[in-house]
């Protein structure tokens, strides 16, 4: 026992001993700097970096602790520092040293400063040296080094670009704190408490680390903080390679201070507000991992026009999200975001890599969400596509909440939607309230308050239990499906049941969902108005319309169709594919009772037909005429009974037809500018021709009586009889509107036209019977015949009605017709001759007034007035007062200023030139003066130019042997008193007359006179 206390105690001395001597080299190791020297080659050949230390401090416990001043570590061939530190303290253990190890419990750096800077091959070196300095993968040199834990304390960290200016940092760590502390290698025993956990290895680095600090860049600052493990397979400082567990917490961090620093985030062009992180993150981003947590943002707002069409403005709100990950995918299997402007829920979301593509997947809910909001989050693909763009610009008003939406396929597909392949990897469930869209530019009627589901699946886009307003229509119900939306080859089949309002059934419903056709064809709906309920099954694929039917059930609806209106529209409207149907529909049609029948058939094509029926029992004639004549008014008076029917093309007036039976009372045809008034009678359509029966009414305040038939495709189209009770032509014509009445000017009509009694200007006539032609403005009179006062006219005319005024061309036949009136019809009235006419001959003028067609009469006619009587006719008792017959005779002639001059006979031959009257054998045969003459007569002008020679007495046998000369004009003629010839020439009223020579008198005269030539005594010329 003794002896074993003895070895004991041996053992302890030359233990304490050795202790002593170790310490005191290890303290004159110390005090030499010799430690100092040790360190700095042994981090200088581990790292292959100038360390550069100052005074140094040393304190001696249970450890070493030594500080170190001034602390630099640079690369060896630059001369700036990456790394400084104004004191570094070393806490070593104080065993390790004898078997030649660094063990370093503790390396701690105060207010620490490093720049890290990328090379030209995108490392940064400066990282590779500390992570060999403090992790070294494997022993250099003659000591090994072990490190425990690393601490830094208000430190700093500079990061720069090297195309940046020198002292243009990207970003910077400030007040930073890190703990690193090294974790045990234990083979078997799991690192993380829970999966993924990394295989240890026997060179792997694991590290219990915390890290607090402030990011700052361009003025943006953020606190940030973290604390976990690390575990470094390795050996190596790689993040890509590292395992980490940990925590992470962000305090109010500026959006762009991430945007510009992480590579993988999607390019944007600005970003502001901040993030506030609240992660989990377990496991490598090289191999695998999770990562749970929350981040709450404020005031955030983005633009990035590479994907979203409009800038967007979260606003204030959180995101929850919980990820995993694999080399190859990402698996999102809870992602909730709710801010201030959009809400949803993604779960199951996997994202992986396929070939150079990205493969997506998973399903997404959100809550109920504006529409105009949301629609700013959708991609730029979705809303400039062909098939969505325009749905999706207009239909902005309301909200929709996405129930389901399910996507699986490569991100290059939802890109291009249109392309096929995607109907059996997308589907959509929205559920819509009070949706709606903007106002039409066009003023068309848009859908609002719409509510109801909208699912797309295999391609098929469904509408389900869809309710709401277009317009002023309600819509109670829409179900139907559209096959193709995507790839654009459509088929839509919808039923709709609802009240409608009519007037927007062509304005935009018929626009958008059936074809151009059928909505030109139902273009006369644009003036309609008031409610109908409508139910609807319809097949299109916007080309053609497949399938058809339904019903519309009309109640005090409304129609307008150019002038006319339909109110009170009562009864029911059957239409399908090929046909469309109502029976019995009761209206007022412009305040008129009517009942109408309609069928359309093919009316979706070229082909398409209708047959309208309208029957009334008393409806206004002003709706009548406007309808089939398109005259007068609305309101004209009278009534009509009866019923039409009109057939035809429903593109094309070729072929139409007319048909029906019409009894007009009282009623009122603006025919002419003075309408035919008080007009009865009927009216039978038969499609190419119509027949007048008994027709009577008032025409220019003249009772008529006409029937006749008009038929198309004949030359006249009209035949006709006309009676009139008394008539003025003039004013008759003159009702003709130029601008109005077009059918004047291609009417063509035969017909025989009875005047009880008429006038046209000054000319009177009675019992006119004559057979007429018009053909486009030209009156053609045959077989013409009138009374007028106790005389008669016979013959024919042309007179052509043009608005540069009347033509007309005459070959009368007057027979005893008293002067005065014949001379009225020439404006000449006159009471100073009597008798009665006879005229025989051509005439024709043209002009728009009385005067202006005798300045332009010609023509030629004879003319004879039988047993008349001269009084007071200027030009005569010019001529009696010249001769003085009173000094020269004792026989006694009738006092003319009295009694006149009776005349068995005026005669004469005339021709009319430009109004110019002209003749050469006047005669007036008389018992008491037979007076000769030849000349011509001015009307327009009022000029006379004549030449008359008077033989008074002519059946006087008893005569005076000589009388004697009264100028040249006068002389003895045997058996008889004496011969005078005279001149007249100026104007008619008040001419000049001289006597005229009697060896200027013609032939005629002498004939006319019965006086022998050689019985004339011209005083003078007998000496010779």
């Amino acid at each position: 026992m003794l002896k074993l206390i003895k070895i004991t105690g041996a053992v302890l001395i030359a233990g304490a001993l050795l202790f002593a001597v170790c310490l005191f080299a290890l303290y004159h190791l110390i005090q030499t700097g010799e430690l100092r020297q040790l360190l700095i080659r042994e981090f200088e050949e581990r790292t292959g970096a100038r360390v550069s230390v100052g005074e140094v401090g040393v304190e001696i416990g249970t450890t070493l602790e030594g500080t170190f001043r001034d602390f630099t570590l640079s690369e060896r061939d630059r001369d700036l520092p990456f790394m400084t530190a104004d004191r570094v303290v070393i806490r070593l253990a104080l065993a390790p040293l004898l078997e030649r190890r660094l063990v370093f419990h503790e390396v701690r750096f105060s207010r620490p400063l490093v720049r890290l800077e990328r090379d030209a091959a995108g490392n940064i070196p400066a990282l590779s040296i500390l992570t060999r300095l403090f992790f070294p993968s494997e022993p250099s040199g003659n000591l090994k080094l072990d490190l425990r834990e690393v601490r830094i304390e208000k430190g700093g960290i500079l990061a720069r670009d090297p195309q940046q200016p020198a002292d243009g940092f990207l970003y910077q760590l400030r007040e930073t704190d890190l703990r690193l502390r090294l974790i045990p290698f234990s083979p078997g025993k799991p690192l993380f408490s829970a999966p993924p956990t990394p295989r240890w290895e026997a060179n792997g680095l694991a590290l219990d680390f915390t890290l607090d600090t402030t990011i700052e860049k361009a003025g943006d600052v953020a606190k940030f903080a973290s604390k976990g493990k690390m575990y470094f397979p390795e050996g190596v400082l790689n993040i890509r390679q590292a395992w980490i567990d940990a925590d992470l917490w962000v305090e109010a961090i500026p959006v762009n201070l991430l945007w510009d620093n992480l590579d993988f985030l999607p390019p944007i062009k600005a970003v502001r507000g901040t993030l506030a992180p609240r992660l989990h993150w377990q496991g490598s981003l090289a191999e695998q991992g999770r990562m749970q947590g929350k981040i709450d943002f404020k005031q955030l707002a983005l633009e990035a026009p590479e994907f979203l069409t409009q800038r967007v403005t979260p606003g204030d709100g959180q995101t929850e999200f919980e990820l995993e990950w694999t080399p190859r995918d990402v698996r999102i299997s809870r992602w909730n975001l709710r801010s201030q402007e959009i809400t949803f829920e993604a779960r199951g979301v996997s994202l992986s890599r396929a070939e150079d593509d990205l493969y997506l997947e998973g399903q997404l809910q959100t809550p109920f969400l504006s529409l105009p909001t949301a629609q700013k989050y959708f991609p730029r693909q979705l809303v400039e596509s062909p098939q969505w763009g325009p749905w999706l610009k207009t239909w902005n008003q309301g909200e929709f909440r996405l129930a389901q939406a399910r996507f699986q396929g490569r991100f290059s597909e939802f890109q291009q939607l249109s392309k096929p392949g995607l109907e059996d990897r997308l589907e959509l469930d929205l559920e819509l309230k009070g949706a709606g869209e903007t106002q039409q530019q066009d003023r068309r009627p848009s859908f609002k308050e719409m509510k109801g589901h909208v699912a797309l699946e295999k391609g098929v886009l469904y509408l389900r239990g869809l309710s709401g307003f277009y317009g002023q229509s309600h819509l109670v119900e829409i179900n139907g499906s559209q096959k193709g939306v995507l790839t654009g080859r459509n088929l839509l089949e919808l039923r709709v049941q609802g009240e409608i309002a009519l007037n927007e059934l062509q304005e935009g419903l018929m626009l958008r969902f059936l074809p151009a056709r059928l909505s030109k064809n139902a273009g006369f709906l644009k003036d309609s108005a008031g409610r109908g309920q409508l139910k609807l099954f319809l097949r299109t694929d916007f080309a053609t319309l497949q399938h058809l039917e339904g019903q519309l059930r009309l109640d005090q609806a409304r129609l307008r169709m150019g002038d006319f209106s339909l109110t009170q529209l009562k009864g029911n409207l059957l239409f399908s594919t090929n046909e469309a149907h109502a029976e019995r529909v009761t209206a007022l049609l412009s305040g008129s009772s009517v009942t109408i029948g309609l069928t359309l058939k093919n009316y979706l094509t070229e082909e398409g037909t209708f047959d309208l029926a309208l029957e009334s029992p008393n409806a206004k004639a002003g709706v009548a005429t406007r309808l089939l004549l398109s005259i007068g008014s609305l309101d004209d008076p009278g009534t009509v009974r009866g019923a039409i029917r009109y057939q035809g093309s429903i593109a094309s007036n070729t072929g139409r037809r007319l048909t029906g039976s019409l009894e007009f009372s009282g009623a009122q045809l603006s025919l002419l500018h003075d309408p035919l008034r008080d007009v009865s009678g009927q009216v039978l359509l038969n499609g190419d021709s119509i027949d007048f029966k008994g027709l009577k009414g008032r025409l220019a305040g003249s009772g008529f009586d006409f029937s006749g038939q008009w038929k198309t495709g004949r030359e006249p189209q009209m035949v006709f009889t006309l009676n009139l009770a008394e008539t003025d032509l003039g004013a008759l014509l003159s009702q003709i509107d130029e601008g109005t009445h077009e059918w004047y000017n291609w009417l063509q009509a035969k017909g025989r036209v009875t005047i009880q009694k008429g006038r046209y200007e000054g000319f009177h006539f009675s019992d006119l019977v004559t057979d007429l032609v018009l053909d486009k403005r030209l009156w053609r009179l045959e077989n013409s015949s009138a009374r007028s006062t106790g005389g008669t006219i016979q013959g024919k005319g042309d007179f052509l009605d043009q608005p540069q005024g009347l033509h007309f061309s005459v070959a009368p036949k007057i027979q005893a017709v008293p002067v005065q009136e014949f001379l009225r019809w020439f404006d000449f009235g006159t009471t100073e001759i009597s008798g009665r006419i006879n005229l025989t001959g051509n005439l024709e003028s043209t002009g728009k007034s009385g005067p202006e067609r005798k300045r332009n009469l010609n023509g030629d006619f004879r003319l004879e007035i039988e047993d008349g009587t001269v009084r007071r006719f200027r030009l005569l008792v010019l001529i009696m007062n010249f001769l003085d017959l009173s000094r020269w005779f004792t026989l006694q002639i009738p006092d003319i200023n009295k009694e006149g001059i009776r005349f068995r006979s005026i005669t004469g031959d005339f021709k009319v030139s430009q109004g110019v009257y002209s003749t050469q054998n006047l005669l007036v045969d008389s018992d008491d003066l037979r007076i000769t003459g030849a000349g011509k007569v001015d009307a327009p002008k009022g000029d006379i130019d004549f030449v008359i020679a008077v033989r008074p007495f002519p059946r006087l046998d008893t005569a005076v042997n000589f009388i004697p000369l009264i100028g040249p004009g006068i002389a003895a003629i045997k058996n008889s008193l004496l011969v005078a010839s005279f001149r007249l020439t100026g104007s008619i009223e008040s001419p000049i007359i001289v006597p005229a020579p009697l060896s200027t008198l013609s032939e005629f005269f002498y004939g006319a006179l019965a006086i022998p030539r050689s019985l004339i005594v011209i005083p003078g010329l007998e000496k010779k």
